[in-house]
């Protein structure tokens, strides 16, 4: 499987917004299946990972 790209997210509500556009863009660019589903686990990914990790304080990155 190759990798279709990456994206560095800050430990912020905001970042589940950008990783929602980004998964989107790459998956639509590249011609892939069920878009929708596949933004919808990454903004819960996103969002459990701000909310349960040390990702979610100051400065977090994940």
């Amino acid at each position: 499987m190759d990798l279709l790209g990456k994206v560095h997210l800050l430990g912020e509500p905001g970042s589940v917004t950008v990783a929602r556009m980004y998964i989107h863009t790459v998956l639509v660019a590249t011609r892939r299946e069920a878009v929708e589903d596949a933004e919808l686990l990454v903004a819960e990914l996103v969002a459990n990972a701000i909310k349960h990790s040390r990702s979610g304080r100051e400065r977090g990155v994940w």
